[in-house]
């Protein structure tokens, strides 16, 4: 990794991307935002010749998913939903061919803002070599696990077990000081940190949010008993402040300072000291229950991707921050509503193959599945009969073409109300590795700029 590559967002290390011949890059997020993210990933992406997923969060998905013309032809969403009942929120960019990777895990969503204009987290793995780490076999084995985890159609996991596989066609081998991949699909963060059996010098904490009662940020103090405590704050951080004191009275000296540029900090990282050895966490998990004293086999339990390195240098100190007072802060006051889950949510509209058909995937969690479900295209209703079930996950067929389809369909079940809109993916042309270069790159430069007499 080249050191302008160093802490780069995605879009960045997708524009220099060193993989020769990526055949695959997928990507995991929270919030998604869908024409940002065909902006920056992926038409680079096809260009290069790579099939591209995004896999996000089904109720996180920012306004404007529908725009454009007719269905999805570059790539495949994946819009999925934690079965814990949790947020889906790892972030992580994956660019892989057989024999060469690129592994990003950060703390950016794929929105304009967290690719963007936030400041963020992020680290780069280049695996090119004949072998790969024990992280990597780890990513992929996580990568195969989630669908165990998670409500989501079925492509989405062969999407999933298909870079899992490339990822490891290459043996494994440990390398020495290799970062370790944490994950909480089956046990919580906090019960896989490997913290001392004593007092450590300091505690360094950069969180955006932390849960109302403060119980991450106090199971954290309890088991490190740090002697000084640093917290990060960036503007709008989200916590209760009384709670969140009485948490920090537990600390002899404590420092809180918040960054000096307007750029709102959601970036996480938790580090403690000991002497001049420090350890680092850094990944999507902020500083709350949900994300660090929980797994996905907990009721709400997120879903979690972390890093954790030996370092020897701060990272909480390497922003330029200054000291304040708690009281001196704009916070905002923790988000303890929690919008309800529908009964039965929309995931999927695919044009499949062999046979020729069109498939409705929806997720219902509550009642009973719909007989039948209407799509409406063009003006016109059709019926989709119900084909398959696997759990909570129903399929529904359309054996013929309904005419001309558009980005996205409007949805309804049998009795004529709607459930939602489904982005419509043409499966065929989206699993195509077909380059797309630009219609000039045939032509000389004369023919682009005018005749020899011109120039």
């Amino acid at each position: 990794m080249t050191d302008d590559l160093i802490g780069a967002p995605p879009p960045r290390i997708l524009q220099k991307l060193p993989i020769a011949d990526p055949e695959e890059i997928l990507v995991l997020t929270y919030t998604s935002d869908l024409p940002f993210f065909e902006d920056v990933c992926v038409r680079q992406a096809r260009a290069r010749g790579a099939r591209v997923t995004i896999v996000y969060d089904a109720g996180h998905v920012e306004p404007g998913f529908a725009a454009g013309g007719g269905p999805l032809t570059d790539y495949v969403p994946v819009p999925v939903q934690c079965r814990s009942g949790g947020a889906f929120h790892p972030k992580l960019l994956v660019a892989a061919s057989a024999d060469d990777a690129l592994i990003s895990i950060g703390s950016g969503n794929a929105t304009s803002a967290g690719w963007h204009h936030n400041a963020e987290l992020w680290t780069h793995l280049r695996i090119d070599g004949p072998t790969i780490p024990t992280l990597v076999e780890d990513l992929a084995a996580w990568l195969r696990r989630l669908p165990d985890r998670l409500w989501m159609e079925p492509l989405g996991a062969q999407r999933l077990h298909r870079v899992a596989d490339l990822l490891t066609t290459r043996p494994s081998r440990p390398e020495p000081d290799e970062p370790w991949l944490i994950t909480n699909d089956q046990v919580p963060i906090m019960d896989q940190l490997p913290l001392p059996d004593h007092p450590v010098d300091r505690l360094g904490v950069a969180s955006p949010f932390f849960d109302p009662p403060a119980d991450a940020l106090t199971t954290l103090i309890t088991r490190l008993r740090p002697d000084s405590l640093d917290v990060l704050l960036t503007r709008d951080a989200q916590l209760d402040s009384g709670r969140f004191e009485r948490a920090l009275d537990r600390v002899g000296t404590v420092q809180i300072a918040q960054p000096r540029t307007s750029r709102y900090h959601h970036g996480k990282a938790l580090e403690w000291w000991s002497g001049p050895a420090g350890v680092l966490v850094t990944g999507s998990a902020n500083c709350t229950r949900a994300a660090l004293l929980r797994s996905m086999d907990d009721d709400r339990g997120n879903c979690e991707l972390a890093l954790l390195q030996e370092i020897a240098e701060s990272v909480v100190d390497l922003v330029d921050a200054e000291e304040k007072d708690l009281d001196d802060l704009v916070l905002r006051d923790p988000d303890r509503k929690t919008d309800p889950t529908p009964a039965i949510r929309v995931l999927t509209a695919q044009i499949l193959t062999d046979p020729d058909r069109i498939e409705i995937t929806i997720l219902v969690t509550a009642g009973t599945a719909p007989d039948h479900l209407l799509i409406d295209v063009a003006g016109e209703t059709h019926t989709a009969i119900h084909a398959a079930n696997d759990d909570a996950i129903h399929t529904y067929r359309l054996d013929h073409s309904p005419g001309t389809l558009s980005r996205s369909v409007t949805v309804r079940d049998d009795s004529g109300a709607a459930l939602g809109a489904a982005l419509v993916t043409d499966v065929h042309s989206a699993l195509a590795r077909v380059r797309h270069p630009s219609p000039l790159e045939q032509q000389s430069l004369p023919e682009l700029l005018g005749s020899e007499e011109q120039m």
